[in-house]
């Protein structure tokens, strides 16, 4: 998803959307979040896994 795309979801401006990304991302920078970034990371690596696993699948059934 984009800013864009988020914007609309949320009903807010894509700059808004910026802001709080910034925001956030600035906040996890700080060293006592390490832990949570390792978090999101994992959860984004097996999202990642299960789209590539969910596309495989279609894949094979389309062949």
């Amino acid at each position: 998803m984009n800013f864009e795309e988020i914007a609309r979801e949320l009903n807010i401006s894509r700059v808004r959307v910026g802001q709080i990304y910034k925001s956030a991302l600035k906040k996890l920078a700080h060293p006592k979040n390490k832990e949570k970034w390792r978090e999101i990371m994992d959860a984004l690596e097996a999202l990642e896994e299960q789209r590539v696993k969910k596309e495989n699948l279609m894949q094979g059934e389309r062949k």
